[in-house]
């Protein structure tokens, strides 16, 4: 698997990409070496370099973080991006058969690995503090990709996806 062509494939055109995935066999380590490790860097480090180097500011104010805190920030917010991640994954393995779906840990994890890639992506928008809101735009799209991905991966019907209010009262 090429990251830089799965990373592009799942980005741009999820709907053709999950069957690929959905017959693919991966187990925890595949997933996350090197795929999710090269990936979770990305906003990790570009946050540090735009929290200490760049900084944030307004109306002739500038504040950088200081760099053992930039450090500290940047080894969290990795970290943090590979726990939940997993999490992730966990749980939709977990509720998937509330919605229908099979319950397997390795199309979790494909899920939410795969899903996430937009955002993990988007995260190279941290370099420039003030334009990091487009991470947040990004991990919208990235919730219609893994949309997109519930019911090939899970095997859940397509219309129980995204439950109903009417439903959750049930």
């Amino acid at each position: 698997m090429n990251l830089v062509e799965r990373a592009k494939a799942i980005s741009l055109s999820p709907a053709t990409t999950w069957p690929v995935i959905d017959a693919e066999k991966h187990d925890a380590q595949s997933l996350f070496v090197p795929y999710m490790l090269i990936l979770a860097a990305i906003p990790a480090v570009a946050g540090f370099i735009g929290m200490t180097m760049i900084g944030v500011g307004g109306f002739g104010f500038n504040f950088k973080m200081p760099f053992a805190s930039g450090l500290g920030m940047m080894v969290t917010t990795y970290i943090l991006s590979l726990v939940m991640t997993f999490v992730f994954g966990w749980l939709a393995s977990t509720l998937a058969p509330t919605f229908g779906g099979q319950s397997n840990l390795e199309q979790g994890l494909k899920l939410a690995v795969f899903g996430g890639t937009p955002m993990m992506l988007a995260g190279v928008f941290n370099v420039l503090p003030a334009l990091s809101f487009v991470g947040l735009l990004v991990a919208l799209y990235s919730l219609y990709v893994m949309y997109l991905g519930l019911p090939v991966l899970m095997k859940n019907p397509k219309e129980k996806t995204i439950p109903s209010p009417a439903s959750l009262a049930a």
